[in-house]
């Protein structure tokens, strides 16, 4: 923030809470000074809309602080929700999963336990590593659904 703009944003303070901030005026600026004008701008707004009675900078710097970490939240959301829709996540499932999902939803129920499911899967009921590869080719000519949407349109 230029000094401008926080000399712009305590003549705001002062003018709408009907107070004169004196020889403090250089502290609050100091203080507004570490903050981008925007942000600034935003919370004593916010503040405004808020409280009626007159403010002291700790209003000031603790409205500030919880609007960054707003702002910080809704970034990492974005990016979050960005890496999801382009399956980077850090991780990626198994085909298989992709498959046993499909199958559960998609197709007549089929409870057997699928090859690669090991000792997790009853070996009295498994799917032979020839019908997994068949069912696989069936998924894969239904457009490899991976998503709820997709896999109810392959119905």
């Amino acid at each position: 923030m230029r000094d401008r703009d926080a000399q712009d944003l305590i003549r705001m303070i002062e003018g709408n809470w009907h107070m004169d901030l004196g020889p403090a005026r250089g502290l609050w600026r100091t203080e507004l000074m570490m903050w981008d004008a925007e942000l600034a701008t935003k919370a004593v707004t916010h503040l405004a809309r808020r409280q009626q009675y007159k403010i002291v900078l700790a209003d000031l710097v603790s409205t500030l602080e919880m609007l960054n970490r707003n702002l910080k939240d809704e970034a990492r959301r974005a990016r979050d929700a960005k890496a999801i829709e382009e399956g980077r996540r850090g991780y990626a499932p198994p085909i298989w999963v992709l498959v046993w999902k499909w199958l559960r939803n998609c197709r007549p129920r089929d409870t057997r336990s699928f090859p690669q499911q090991d000792y997790w899967g009853d070996p009295q009921n498994m799917m032979s590593r020839e019908e997994y590869d068949a069912l696989q080719e069936e998924w894969e000519a239904a457009g490899s659904p991976k998503e709820a949407v997709q896999l109810l349109k392959s119905l």
